[in-house]
């Protein structure tokens, strides 16, 4: 994740919460996405800032990520 000096406090949670926070639900993605038939698509509804859908792009996961918040969508849109 970039750091920036205009937003670091929104950065840094950020990156932080990628790895950091839900670890159950970050362990079964790494599970989804390792086995032998890892899902063709993700849908995230309400996704924030998009993290969750960041870890499934990385993968070449398809991703249908919806966030109505304009202010997220391009921060988002941003780390993509």
């Amino acid at each position: 994740m970039p750091l920036t000096s205009e937003r670091f406090w929104l950065d840094w949670d950020t990156a932080v919460s990628i790895t950091g926070h839900d670890i159950e639900i970050k362990q079964t993605y790494e599970a989804l996405i390792g086995s032998s038939e890892p899902p063709e698509l993700f849908i995230d509804i309400g996704a924030n800032y998009g993290t969750h859908s960041l870890l499934f792009l990385v993968h070449q996961i398809k991703t249908i990520t919806f966030e109505p918040n304009a202010s997220c969508h391009d921060f988002f849109q941003g780390n993509m």
